[in-house]
């Protein structure tokens, strides 16, 4: 398709930062879009819930979802299975747990 791809910086934090200045940098069709800050991307991420309960349910008519774990850097995943334990109904109490030396959510 005609795309160059860059690898830069040390970590995520760099590259962002390098695709940020780009864009404001350029003159005009340039336009930034957030690999986890953007509420398709949870309706998206959401979907792993109902998956999980689907398959829950075809194996046993009273499993339930004593929690679930995931990894939280930029709050994307993290939001988008909250959007799906609201919509399935199943807890009111959440906790999240940030990566080591990640300071993306801080």
């Amino acid at each position: 398709l005609g795309a160059d791809v860059t690898v830069h910086g040390a970590n995520w934090n760099s590259a962002d930062e390098l695709a940020r200045r780009w864009v404001d940098e350029a003159k005009e069709g340039a336009v930034y879009v957030s690999p986890y800050d953007n509420p398709l991307l949870w309706t998206g991420h959401s979907t792993i819930v109902d998956e999980v309960l689907d398959q829950l349910s075809e194996t046993s008519n009273d499993a339930k979802v004593g929690a679930i774990l995931a990894s939280v850097g930029g709050g994307g995943l993290l939001c988008g299975v909250l959007e799906g334990i609201e919509r399935n109904y199943f807890s009111d109490e959440s906790k999240a747990r940030m990566i080591r030396g990640s300071k993306v959510v801080a």
